[in-house]
């Protein structure tokens, strides 16, 4: 991923955003090649550097990877993760709708309720972080970051660091970093 940021940064203005317009403007065929993937990375990257979510947000509606949720959530605006909520209600049928609601899943596992609709799961995510974003922290325990070990306990992206923990977590100690 450093080698394509870096490529991204010395290439011309013109060609980066032209590659940028062709992750945006609809999904990739399925599956997508380990270029395009590499790159739709080092774009969200540059996106969170730049602080442009509505860019981010039109990529994320039209190429979501997997696992998202880690780089949004780590990044140095912390609403970034509401976006993988708007993203999803905008990417109507597109196969990046799943990709969207599973980060949501990873991120929120005790929001959703049995035999719950996705779309008032995603509404939940969306109104819970809207509720707690000035005391979150991301979960340094979160079983998905890929420098982890994966666990099977359940844990949510974000702990709130003066509130309750989600249902079903426990009580729990945290570190939180900077």
């Amino acid at each position: 991923m450093l080698v394509m940021k870096q490529l991204l940064e010395q290439c011309e203005p013109a060609v980066r955003e032209q590659e940028l317009q062709r992750l945006t403007q609809g999904p990739l065929r399925e599956p997508k090649t380990d270029f395009d993937a590499t790159l739709i990375g080092a774009f969200i990257d540059r996106l969170l550097e730049q602080g442009d979510t509505a860019v981010l947000e039109r990529l994320l509606i039209n190429n979501c990877p997997e696992g998202v949720e880690m780089s949004l959530a780590t990044s140095k605006h912390p609403d970034t993760v509401a976006l993988l909520g708007s993203a999803y209600f905008a990417a109507g049928q597109n196969s990046t709708k799943q990709t969207l609601l599973q980060g949501l899943q990873r991120a929120f596992p005790t929001l959703k309720k049995p035999g719950q609709a996705d779309d008032d799961f995603v509404r939940n995510c969306t109104l819970w972080l809207e509720a707690n974003r000035s005391h979150l922290v991301v979960d340094n325990e979160y079983p998905y970051f890929p420098s982890g070990p994966m666990r099977t306990s359940i844990h949510s992206l974000f702990v709130a660091d003066d509130l309750p923990p989600l249902p079903d977590e426990g009580a729990r100690v945290r570190i939180v970093y900077p």
